[in-house]
């Protein structure tokens, strides 16, 4: 046996490759190198063949692939299958003392990766308890889990499943009882040490062929380089390094920040003319780094493969199968089909037309109360799930049945050329529907019951195995930046490096104490030859992965950290830079170039004559509150009124909006103005008809809207009238043409007449007394012409004398009124003006609504963006000025 030492960096694997390359060239196919990741394979086997050698895949594989062909009637437990297990265990041990965290996925995970070092230590439960009691670990969890561990061991034989533990006890069994079946050579590179199980395959390896190993000099493979040397093996030290690159140290305000400069330095590389492949990106795990680098890799353009893998429920075609399964076992609810509406027939206009009808109906139950045609065609799709609320049958035949749903999913098609970023798209979904079908059936394979179940009792743990599992989809490309953690950087070397995420507690990490098995703990049970690590074990190998992390550059290096956190609060950089000797640079600001033409300074408008004459003939009659829309924001009058595009309909629970309100609350003042008697009354009439009609489900918000509404009407109905002996009119409708081509149709909430002709015309407004005083300033502003036009088309209709307009906030209390008036005695509400001056201001609002008009008309829709109307339009995801911003920043701001 021959071990290849020393530290990152000094030629350990280029020695292994060496024996393969003569191996090659000399026209053998006797030997077999192993890696510990299928990616480290893949990486040296295309190595190898960018050499020009020719040698047959299988050659270069993992120890596990490599395992599993040694011993294929051993079927190993997958992850999510163990924990599906040890949570079988857990909920149904009598365990006393974990009877107040039994339930928590945090205690589940940290019971089932103990269950897990355990076994890599070569223990089983009886070993372990026989420990525990041995050196009086038994306080207060040492029996708990070591009962945990023996259920987990007794279920996992019930199942036949074998941990891998077990399954490299029989590899290397075999291999000392029948041989390698020809290979002469073993060669395991890129392992960082190896469990006790593991050496005894080695011993079996080097008692039938010959063997080499590589080991890193770190802290964490010292008792495995004593075990090697204890068995024989022969010590080779590698102490070549390679040529220090150029390292350049970088800090950046905030994290997304770091990810646009390592995206900024990526692109001036590549323009340089260095290709994408020869770039890495190292982070020391995945979060909180690896999202934000997809983020700024995505918005510059940057094409990357991320070594890490995803949850599968996570993926969209497995949400949608799942969501399909909840739906089913939950009665079909009505407010669930959207979801699954988008998700597995995706974007359409019938799709759309679907969508809405169901929301507009929500609530609902059952696949036959689905509204409209689009409702009744996804009652066809999903129907013929139905008989499965009701089935009762075994998991293994329960698996079968979930893996046909993905015949339930239908790809969209992509229009026009296919683009590289739909191929992407439909290899995801093919890898997700591929082990949606898989976790199932793992499921299925570690059932507690073998009898016949209902749905209802499966799926929790089918769901459970989509959680747990993980989703890989093979990247094959060959130009693209590559992104990987600490330990898949070990078998790489790159031109251009970077390492990011060096601020404290993301690299170095900090390990605290197991929660169930301590460090004193851990030293008592190495004592009997277990090599479990310790925290302080754990911290000393950071040093070491940082090592690693910083000796894959050939070139150039590249170190980053942020500055601040997302609070701006200051970030502790990592104590490993204080070693680095590097000149400190700040990062420059970034901007990703438009993927489309810089926006020229032209007035958005409709340019084309038909489509102008179109508008037109569209609209002939206008509302005052429609021209207010259009002054506020054209862009927004064209979109509602011109398209007459619809927003979403909203959940039952969210329809009790302030415009509802205020229909309410004006209906019911029109009631009691004509009918006299108890307000409180009126309203409760009102308010029932409308959450009925609007299928707003009873509950805590609605009953304090009734009562606030009693409450505030009621003290309107108490005040004496403003204008004593005036007649009051309610609720009149009009329709008025201030030109021969334009008409004004509305309605008028209240005016007030005088017996000499004079009239005074009031709107409420179910708000506050904010919302009135904006309200005059719009009309100071040109902006609002409600309440003028409203005075203008009853004094034109019935040639009354105009004497005052006016604004009543109702939500006030007390009277809250502004507005402009004309010699109004005891009057003390709004301005009071000249009757030239009233008449002014009415002439005023005429001549803004009739040039609003002409512009309308005249193919007028660009946006006039503002701050408190923006925030609530109902199209601010498609205003073209927010895109038009949004492109002028890409573009790099004003020149």
């Amino acid at each position: 046996m021959l071990l290849v030492s020393g530290g990152p960096g000094s030629g350990k694997t280029q020695n292994v490759l060496d024996q393969v390359r003569a191996a090659i060239r000399a026209g053998r196919d006797n030997f077999r190198l192993l890696t510990p990741t299928a990616t480290m394979a893949e990486f040296l086997r295309n190595r190898l063949a960018r050499e020009g050698l020719v040698f047959h895949p299988g050659s270069v594989l993992t120890l596990a692939k490599f395992v599993d062909d040694s011993s294929p009637d051993l079927r190993q437990v997958s992850g999510a299958q163990l924990r599906l297990v040890v949570d079988d265990a857990i909920e149904g041990g009598p365990l006393a003392a974990f009877q107040d965290v039994r339930q928590y996925a945090g205690f589940r995970e940290v019971v089932a990766a103990l269950i897990q070092e355990f076994a890599q230590t070569g223990c089983d439960s009886t070993r372990v308890r026989e420990l525990i009691h041995k050196h009086g670990l038994d306080v207060p969890y040492g029996s708990a889990l070591a009962a945990i561990m023996a259920e987990t061991e007794a279920a996992l034989r019930q199942r036949k499943l074998v941990m891998r533990a077990e399954k490299l006890h029989a590899a290397a069994k075999r291999i000392r009882n029948e041989g390698l079946r020809g290979i002469e050579c073993v060669l395991m590179d890129g392992f960082a040490s190896f469990s006790d199980p593991e050496l005894a395959l080695l011993e079996a390896f080097a008692s039938r062929c010959d063997l080499t190993v590589t080991l890193p000099s770190s802290p964490g493979a010292v008792a495995t380089r004593q075990r090697l040397l204890a068995l024989g093996a022969c010590e080779r030290r590698c102490e070549q390094r390679r040529p220090e690159p150029r390292e350049v140290l970088v800090a950046a305000p905030v994290a997304m920040q770091e990810g646009d400069e390592i995206a900024r330095r990526i692109l001036e590389q590549h323009a340089a003319g260095r290709p994408f492949r020869e770039m890495g990106v190292i982070v020391r795990s995945e979060q909180p780094v690896v999202p934000l680098l997809r983020s700024a890799f995505d918005r510059f353009g940057i094409p990357a493969r991320f070594y890490f893998s995803l949850p599968l429920d996570s993926h969209p075609v497995v949400r949608f199968l799942a969501g399909c399964i909840g739906a089913l076992l939950a009665g079909w609810p009505h407010d669930a089909m959207p979801a699954l509406l988008r998700a597995g027939f995706g974007y359409s206009s019938g799709t759309d037309r679907a969508d809405f009808a169901i929301r507009e109906a929500l609530p609902g139950q059952g696949l036959q109360n689905l509204p409209g045609p689009g409702g009744v065609w996804l009652a066809e799709k999903l129907e013929q799930l139905e008989a499965w609320r009701t089935a009762v049958t075994t998991p293994a035949q329960w698996a079968e049945h979930l893996a046909s749903l993905r015949a339930l999913f239908v790809p969209a098609d992509m229009p026009g050329a296919i683009r590289p970023e739909a191929v992407e798209v439909w290899r995801s979904q093919s890898w997700a529907l591929r082990q949606f079908e898989g976790a199932i059936r793992e499921a299925a394979d570690v059932s507690a019951v073998d009898a016949p179940v209902p749905l209802a009792e499966f799926w929790p743990k089918a769901a459970a195995a989509l959680r747990l599992s993980s989703l890989r989809v093979p990247d094959h490309r060959r130009d693209v930046v590559h992104v990987m953690d600490v330990y898949e950087a070990r078998q790489w070397e790159l031109p251009v490096v970077f390492v990011c995420g060096l601020i404290e507690k993301q690299f170095p990490k900090y390990h605290a104490q197991n929660p169930l098995l301590p460090d004193a703990a851990r030293r008592k049970l190495n004592q009997d030859g277990l090599r479990l690590a310790t925290s302080a074990e754990q911290q000393a190998e950071e040093c070491y992965l940082f090592d690693v992390a910083t000796s894959r550059a050939m070139e150039l290096q590249v170190l980053s950290y942020a500055k601040c956190n997302a609070k701006g609060d200051e970030n502790l950089r990592s104590f490993f830079l204080e070693e680095r000797a590097c000149a400190l640079e700040s990062a420059r600001p970034a901007r990703p170039k438009p993927r489309w033409e810089r926006p020229t300074a032209v007035r958005a408008g409709l340019s084309d004559a038909g489509v102008r004459d179109a508008v037109s003939k569209r609209h002939k009659r206008f509302s005052a509150t429609g021209i207010e829309t259009y002054l506020h924001c054209p862009y927004q009058f064209f979109a509602a009124k011109t398209l007459a595009l619809q927003p979403a309909p909203a959940a039952p629970a969210d329809r009790l909006d302030p415009l509802l309100l205020g229909k309410i609350a004006h209906e019911a003042i029109r009631r009691w103005q004509e009918s006299g008697g108890a307000i409180a009354a009126i309203v409760d009439e009102v308010f029932d008809r409308a959450l009925a009609e609007s299928r707003i489900p009873a509950g805590y918000r609605a009953e304090l809207e009734r009562i606030t509404m009693q409450r505030v009407l009621a003290q309107f109905a108490a005040q004496p009238p403003l204008l004593p002996g005036w007649e009051q009119q309610a609720e009149r409708t009009f329709t008025i043409e201030l030109r021969e081509d334009v008409s004004v149709a509305g309605c008028v909430d209240r005016y007030d007449l005088s017996a000499d002709g004079r009239v005074v015309v009031l709107d409420y407004k179910y708000s506050g007394k904010q919302r009135v005083e904006t309200t005059i300033q719009g009309h100071k502003d040109g902006k609002n012409v409600q309440a003028a036009i409203y005075l203008l088309a009853i004094a034109r209709e019935f040639g009354y004398t105009p004497a005052g307009m006016f604004y009543w906030a109702l939500k006030a209390g007390e009277p809250a009124i502004g507005g402009w008036y004309v010699n109004l005695p005891d009057w003390n509400y709004g301005a009071n003006s000249t009757q030239q001056e009233l008449d002014e201001q009415v002439q005023g609002a005429e001549r803004v609504f009739l040039r609003a008009v002409d512009e309308i008309r005249a193919g007028r829709i660009e946006a006039t963006p503002e701050e408190k109307i923006c925030g609530w339009c109902d199209f601010f995801d498609v205003c073209r000025t927010r895109v038009a911003v949004d492109r002028e920043a890409a573009a790099g701001g004003d020149e």
